[in-house]
């Protein structure tokens, strides 16, 4: 059986780069203070970076030598994280970044390209959208 530490290197390194490491995330691997006590010594031995409170990041290996990864946090309303990776989510962070103004313009390509199955789920959330998106949402609807 590996050693806890050798399962969070792992888990770490099979991430994409720049992927965050949670320490919540490892809680199947053995107790919080168990994953916390092996994050903080990885962090020690410098196989890990801290970048926040339970966030920690692999250090990006490069020809110049070991240097850490920029990493931004942002605020998001609860409601852009809705969906997480499916193409539902995809729709409503979209249509977010595009804003009121822009958004309607965008509908008829979303209707042609989005799967039926992904279309039913972002209407289903039309109560946790801003109004001004689940009225979009509303007239991609109307339109069947």
């Amino acid at each position: 059986m590996q050693t806890l530490a050798k399962q969070v290197s792992e888990h770490a390194t099979g991430a994409p780069e720049g992927t965050p490491l949670v320490a919540k995330e490892l809680l199947q691997l053995g107790s919080r203070a168990a994953v916390d006590q092996v994050l903080s010594r990885l962090v020690q031995r410098g196989a890990l970076l801290r970048a926040g409170r339970g966030i920690y990041v692999l250090p990006v290996e490069s020809r110049f030598g070991t240097r850490a990864q920029m990493v931004e946090f942002r605020h998001a309303p609860i409601w852009q994280l809705i969906f997480p990776g499916r193409a539902a989510g995809e729709v409503v962070r979209a249509r977010a970044w595009l804003g009121p103004e822009k958004a309607g313009e965008a509908i008829q390509k979303l209707r042609a390209k989005l799967p039926p199955s992904e279309l039913k789920e972002v209407v289903s959330a039309r109560s946790r959208l801003p109004t001004w998106m689940a009225q979009e949402i509303s007239a991609l609807v109307a339109y069947d």
